[in-house]
Order: structure tokens, then sequence, then C-alpha cells
């Protein structure tokens, strides 16, 4: 099972937190265990948000279009900890 999909965006510089897209099914552990593997760095908070099927009003011959449900980590380094994107991707 791929844990991670794809990385969105950091949020805040200080507290060196980033936004990760996972997949629906992972739970907290696994997904910091995935984040140490692959970046090799120190995790201090992992926190998830499940985002719900949206309808959205396209003009279509259907009318509404609904957007997929996919799961959000927003993950929190340790002090010194960083993850360069560029590198790994």
């Amino acid at each position: 099972m791929t844990i991670l999909i794809k990385p969105l965006n950091k949020v805040e510089k200080y507290n060196k937190s980033y936004v990760f897209i996972v997949n629906n099914r992972a739970n907290k552990i696994q997904i910091k265990n995935e984040i140490k593997k692959f970046y090799n760095v120190l995790v201090k908070n992992v926190n998830t948000i499940i985002c719900y099927k949206q309808k959205k009003n396209k003009s279509t011959k259907k009318g509404f279009l609904k957007s997929k449900t996919f799961k959000k980590a927003i993950i929190t380094l340790e002090k010194g900890n960083f993850i360069n994107f560029k590198k790994n991707t």
C-alpha cells in the first residue's frame, strides 16, 4: 500500500510543518514511519484531516460534479530538521 501520494506545500516556516496527501486507509503511525524512511527526518507530530466529497456546480449535462474524498496529513518536524523537496523528488 502506497502511503504518501504527494506533498502539497510547506505550511509554516517557524513550526516546520508540511502538508501531504496520503492514502485514506493510512494511520498516523504508518505516515510517521513513511516520512522517517523516505525523507530521513525526525517527526514530532502528525495531524490528519479527511476532506470529504463536495458538489461543484459545472455546466454539464449531469449538472453537478463530485470531487474525490482524500486525506491530508500535517507533519511537524523536530527542531533542526527540514525537507528538501527538490532533492528527494
